[in-house]
């Protein structure tokens, strides 16, 4: 592999890495193959599995004992490929609610966060049920609880997703 940069040999290394592409400041992918380049210092990280890596966050999200965040709750909305509209239109409420909820300017109330996980859950359940990995996913969550209340440090193994795509 060659760095895009300057056109030098990668070398490949394991790390960490905030993965923030996800909207969520919160996700740190451990042990990722991590491509530097010892010339411009340039680097590239390779996620494996991102289908199956967000399904595992969303399932993370819909278990958490507390309420969703604005930008968990815009992750999630992503996930269904929904506008703001089109989530506000379903769930009957006004499109600036949710672009209220998303930004932080106004409170998802405890109805509407049970609502919106349902509503996930009811619009996902055949990509979930058709996911060869999904007993994976589900195994994984089993053994991260009980979710911590401060999801601050949410911290995801490659195995925990990346062979979920070859199942």
């Amino acid at each position: 592999m060659k760095c895009l940069e300057c056109g030098e040999k990668l070398e490949k290394t394991k790390g960490n890495y905030q993965y923030k592409e996800s909207g969520l400041n919160n996700i740190l992918l451990v042990d990722i193959p991590i491509y530097r380049c010892a010339s411009c210092k340039e680097t590239e990280v390779e996620i494996p599995g991102t289908k199956e890596l967000h399904m595992l966050i969303a399932f993370l999200l819909l278990f958490k004992p507390t309420h969703l965040t604005g930008a968990e709750a815009r992750f999630l909305r992503k996930s269904m490929c929904y506008t703001e509209e089109d989530l506000a239109n379903s769930l009957g409420i006004k499109r600036v609610t949710v672009s209220r909820w998303e930004n932080a300017k106004g409170e998802m109330k405890k109805d509407r966060d049970k609502h919106l996980r349902l509503f996930f859950m009811n619009k996902k359940s055949n990509e979930f049920i058709e996911a060869p990995g999904i007993m994976q996913i589900i195994k994984t969550l089993l053994s991260s609880l009980p979710i911590e209340k401060d999801m601050t440090n949410l911290k995801i193994h490659p195995e925990d997703w990346a062979a979920l795509s070859t199942a």
